[in-house]
Protein backbone atom coordinates (compact mmCIF):
# COMPACT_ATOMS: atom_id res chain seq x y z
CA UNK A 1 0.00 0.00 0.00
CA UNK A 2 1.17 3.38 -0.95
CA UNK A 3 1.50 5.13 2.49
CA UNK A 4 2.37 9.00 1.36
CA UNK A 5 -0.71 9.76 2.84
CA UNK A 6 0.03 8.34 6.72
CA UNK A 7 2.12 10.11 9.01
CA UNK A 8 3.49 9.32 13.05
CA UNK A 9 0.99 8.77 15.02
CA UNK A 10 -2.23 8.19 12.64
CA UNK A 11 -3.64 4.55 13.45
CA UNK A 12 -4.30 2.07 10.83
CA UNK A 13 -4.55 -1.93 10.57
CA UNK A 14 -1.37 -3.69 9.63
CA UNK A 15 -2.30 -7.15 9.53
CA UNK A 16 -5.60 -6.83 10.56
CA UNK A 17 -4.52 -5.69 14.04
CA UNK A 18 -4.56 -1.64 14.71
CA UNK A 19 -1.64 -0.25 15.50
CA UNK A 20 -0.03 3.20 15.73
CA UNK A 21 2.38 4.78 13.18
CA UNK A 22 5.56 5.57 15.35
CA UNK A 23 8.09 5.91 12.92
CA UNK A 24 8.45 6.06 8.92
CA UNK A 25 11.49 6.24 6.99
CA UNK A 26 12.30 8.80 4.41
CA UNK A 27 12.43 6.18 1.64
CA UNK A 28 8.51 5.00 2.96
CA UNK A 29 10.04 1.67 3.17
CA UNK A 30 9.91 0.47 6.76
CA UNK A 31 6.77 1.43 8.98
CA UNK A 32 7.22 1.39 12.75
CA UNK A 33 4.39 0.31 14.28
CA UNK A 34 3.03 -0.07 18.26
CA UNK A 35 0.17 -2.90 18.53
CA UNK A 36 -2.66 -2.80 21.49
CA UNK A 37 -0.85 -5.35 22.96
CA UNK A 38 2.36 -2.53 23.08
CA UNK A 39 4.32 -4.92 20.47
CA UNK A 40 6.38 -2.77 18.63
CA UNK A 41 7.05 -4.08 14.48
CA UNK A 42 8.89 -3.06 11.83
CA UNK A 43 7.16 -3.41 8.54
CA UNK A 44 7.18 -3.41 4.73
CA UNK A 45 4.13 -1.41 3.66
CA UNK A 46 4.62 -3.05 0.63
CA UNK A 47 5.17 -6.81 1.76
CA UNK A 48 2.31 -5.93 4.70
CA UNK A 49 -1.59 -5.87 4.34
CA UNK A 50 -1.75 -2.27 5.52
CA UNK A 51 -5.35 -0.87 5.83
CA UNK A 52 -6.94 2.54 6.55
CA UNK A 53 -9.40 2.35 9.34
CA UNK A 54 -13.27 3.26 8.61
CA UNK A 55 -14.69 4.98 10.60
CA UNK A 56 -17.49 3.62 12.90
CA UNK A 57 -19.45 4.57 15.77
CA UNK A 58 -17.69 1.87 17.83
CA UNK A 59 -13.96 3.65 16.62
CA UNK A 60 -15.46 7.19 17.41
CA UNK A 61 -16.37 5.99 20.99
CA UNK A 62 -12.44 5.33 21.34
CA UNK A 63 -11.99 8.97 20.26
CA UNK A 64 -14.06 10.89 22.76
CA UNK A 65 -17.00 10.83 20.43
CA UNK A 66 -20.33 10.55 22.59
CA UNK A 67 -23.55 8.47 22.01
CA UNK A 68 -24.74 10.92 19.72
CA UNK A 69 -21.69 10.74 17.73
CA UNK A 70 -20.62 14.12 18.66
CA UNK A 71 -17.18 15.34 19.70
CA UNK A 72 -16.99 18.66 21.14
CA UNK A 73 -13.31 20.65 21.04
CA UNK A 74 -11.63 24.13 21.04
CA UNK A 75 -10.42 26.32 18.61
CA UNK A 76 -8.75 29.40 20.41
CA UNK A 77 -11.79 29.90 22.95
CA UNK A 78 -14.60 28.91 20.61
CA UNK A 79 -16.40 25.54 21.20
CA UNK A 80 -17.12 23.65 17.84
CA UNK A 81 -17.94 19.98 17.54
CA UNK A 82 -17.72 16.84 14.80
CA UNK A 83 -20.26 14.90 14.49
CA UNK A 84 -20.14 11.72 12.50
CA UNK A 85 -23.39 10.87 10.46
CA UNK A 86 -23.13 7.46 8.62
CA UNK A 87 -20.96 8.10 5.93
CA UNK A 88 -18.93 11.49 6.82
CA UNK A 89 -17.88 14.07 9.18
CA UNK A 90 -19.62 17.22 9.91
CA UNK A 91 -18.04 20.26 11.41
CA UNK A 92 -20.24 22.01 13.36
CA UNK A 93 -20.76 24.99 15.62
CA UNK A 94 -21.38 24.73 19.55
CA UNK A 95 -24.98 24.16 19.41
CA UNK A 96 -24.30 21.07 16.74
CA UNK A 97 -25.31 23.32 13.58
CA UNK A 98 -23.69 22.23 10.43
CA UNK A 99 -20.92 24.63 8.73
CA UNK A 100 -19.04 22.62 6.90
CA UNK A 101 -19.46 19.09 5.68
CA UNK A 102 -16.55 16.33 5.41
CA UNK A 103 -17.86 13.34 2.54
CA UNK A 104 -14.23 12.10 2.09
CA UNK A 105 -13.20 11.90 5.72
CA UNK A 106 -13.95 8.29 5.70
CA UNK A 107 -11.25 6.43 7.79
CA UNK A 108 -9.89 7.66 11.01
CA UNK A 109 -6.47 8.60 9.40
CA UNK A 110 -8.08 11.25 7.25
CA UNK A 111 -10.35 12.56 10.69
CA UNK A 112 -6.89 12.39 12.34
CA UNK A 113 -5.40 14.88 9.48
CA UNK A 114 -8.58 17.31 9.92
CA UNK A 115 -8.75 17.43 13.90
CA UNK A 116 -4.91 18.25 13.40
CA UNK A 117 -5.08 20.51 10.44
CA UNK A 118 -8.21 22.78 12.46
CA UNK A 119 -6.59 22.48 16.64
CA UNK A 120 -2.66 21.63 16.06
CA UNK A 121 -3.20 18.84 18.47
CA UNK A 122 -3.65 15.87 18.03
CA UNK A 123 -6.63 13.47 18.57
CA UNK A 124 -6.71 11.28 21.57
CA UNK A 125 -7.17 8.19 20.92
CA UNK A 126 -7.88 4.83 23.25
CA UNK A 127 -8.13 1.47 20.88
CA UNK A 128 -7.10 -0.50 23.51
CA UNK A 129 -9.59 -3.12 23.73
CA UNK A 130 -11.04 -2.53 19.99
CA UNK A 131 -11.07 -5.66 18.28
CA UNK A 132 -9.08 -6.88 15.07
CA UNK A 133 -10.48 -6.64 11.62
Amino acid sequence: MDINGFRVGYCIYADGEIAKIVSIDSENDIVEVITQQDIILMIHPYETNIKPIPITQDILAHCGFNEHGILYFDINGLIFSFKFNKDHIILCDRFVHPLIYFWEVKYLHLLQRLYWGLTGKRLDISLINVPPK
